[in-house]
């Protein structure tokens, strides 16, 4: 007869014994190979993971899922719902809407690091535009169900509080119109630039 643990199971004995977590961790963090350095180098592309700490960082490189499409697969459809973030590894995404007379072509990502469907995961809002793979396209992705167990442990603290800072200021719209009119564009970014105010010395981020 053999035993076995799966990953569930393996993560519920984990947290059941803070000593086995903890000799995990110690080993984990020592653990700094250059494929997991430029994991946590794409996460920080998720605008609310830009200021999480090295360790947080460390554990959420666990949940990153490697997907593979074909050119011209479809990655996702406008009205969709949202479960999952995306980070362009590699290849390139054409950003378009779904009109009455066909399609209306919004964008193309082609740089490492690109993050689609941030804010409508957060907001469990329906995607205003739709996603699909210009030529054999790599992407890394963390599902929603795998962010929220994570943002739910104690020692996840900056995790959930970075999250809730970013949900909050976002301005959901109204109604799906106003999505597609006025916010398709935030759900999206090429990557990340941060900037200080002149006026306010806050840090603020831009897309480009």
């Amino acid at each position: 007869m053999v035993g076995y643990f799966n990953d569930q199971k393996f993560d519920e004995m984990v947290f059941m014994f803070p000593e086995v977590r903890s000799e995990l961790q110690k080993h984990f963090f020592t653990y700094q190979d250059c494929f997991k350095v430029w994991q946590k180098k794409q996460l920080r592309n998720i605008q609310f993971m830009y200021y999480l700490p090295e360790v947080i960082l460390d554990e959420l490189t666990v949940i990153l899922n490697l997907e593979i499409f074909e050119e011209n697969q479809e990655i996702f459809k406008q009205g969709q719902h949202s479960d999952k973030v995306y980070i362009l590894a590699r290849g390139k995404i054409e950003i378009f809407l779904n009109i009455p007379d066909g399609e209306l072509y919004l964008d193309t990502l082609s740089e490492p690091g690109c993050v689609m469907s941030m804010i409508s995961l957060l907001n469990r809002m329906k995607l205003t535009y739709c996603a699909r793979a210009k030529e054999d396209t790599e992407m890394l992705t963390i599902t929603y169900a795998d962010l929220m167990n994570y943002q739910s442990l104690n020692h996840m603290a900056p995790l959930n509080k970075a999250i809730e800072e970013f949900k909050d200021s976002v301005i959901e719209p109204k109604n799906f119109d106003d999505k597609v009119n006025r916010f398709w564009f935030l759900d999206y970014t090429k990557n990340i630039t941060k900037h200080k105010d002149s006026k306010s010395g806050r840090v603020k981020f831009s897309r480009h």
